[in-house]
């Protein structure tokens, strides 16, 4: 058996987690993909709905989380110069002021 027919057989281990993987992966690709923010706008709304109705409380937890910073999120997609907008220098001085 190779890692991928063992990653398939531990997610049929449980529908639970085999519905959460999923949200989680498809919010990966979601984010790694560029484009307009107002086109995110829309998709993340989908990513929101189908966060709530997972039934799952980590997953609805985080559909909330979505909903509260969807607009930051979707305007994180914003490309200036060819390179998405960040504000990781920002967050990162800040966590070394912090210490």
């Amino acid at each position: 058996m190779n890692k991928a027919q063992l990653f398939e057989l531990l997610l049929q281990i449980d529908p639970i987690l085999e519905k959460a993987y999923s949200l989680v992966d498809q919010y990966i690709l979601f984010n790694s993909h560029i484009d307009f923010p107002h086109r995110k706008l829309a998709e993340i709304d989908a990513f929101i709905s189908d966060f709530y109705n997972s039934g799952i409380p980590e997953m609805v937890q985080f559909g909330k989380l979505l909903s509260r910073w969807k607009i930051e999120i979707c305007n994180s997609f914003t490309v200036i110069n060819g390179v998405r907008l960040s504000n990781a220098f920002a967050e990162s001085s800040n966590g070394r002021l912090k210490i």
